[in-house]
């Protein structure tokens, strides 16, 4: 008999362990992007998957965000590396970005404490819409105060994109403006 069998997935315990190997998982996630590394740290995400709860606690909210936000960069730099060997982007890998910074958000607009730094999701994610030549998109934190407000394409094909929105937070309770601009060239 396996030890693993008497385990119960309902044991405060098990959630413990499982909630400390997802933790595990997105730290190495995060190391190996940080190195380049982006097959071992999609192999890491994967794995802190599989040991998920479906639980709405926030700090299960706050891992699943994580592992997402580490997916969708594995993502993107895949399909950079593709297009250093190609020299195109796969659209999949970038939908598939998307797809993970918009749950990234789904998640945040549900329980805002899961990221202390939610500027990075709407950064990343107007970046992979400026790959996919994608200028129409809504973003799902509307209803918690996140919009996004203009997005301005400057010279021929796109050469630089700026994202403005406005974000109310939850700690201080005023609207402030937050611009991004990122540079393509």
């Amino acid at each position: 008999m396996d030890p693993l069998d008497l385990l119960d997935p309902l044991d405060a315990s098990f959630a413990n362990l499982a909630l400390f190997g997802c933790s595990c998982c997105n730290r190495l996630a995060e190391s190996h992007l940080r190195a380049g590394d982006w097959r071992v740290a999609a192999h890491w995400c994967a794995l802190g998957r599989q040991l998920e709860l479906d639980s709405p606690d926030a700090e299960w909210v706050a891992v699943r965000f994580k592992r997402l936000f580490h997916a969708a960069e594995a993502m993107r730099l895949a399909g950079k590396s593709e297009k250093k060997a190609t020299g195109k982007v796969s659209r999949s890998l970038l939908l598939s970005s998307r797809s993970c910074l918009e749950a990234c958000e789904s998640l945040w607009a549900r329980c805002p404490s899961c990221s202390s730094c939610p500027e990075g999701i709407y950064t990343c994610l107007a970046e992979v819409c400026w790959q996919l030549k994608d200028t129409v998109f809504r973003f799902a934190g509307d209803s918690h105060g996140a919009r996004l407000e203009q997005v301005v394409w400057a010279g021929h094909g796109g050469s630089s994109i700026k994202l403005s929105k406005s974000v109310t937070g939850s700690k201080c309770g005023k609207q402030q403006n937050v611009g991004t601009r990122l540079i393509k060239g």
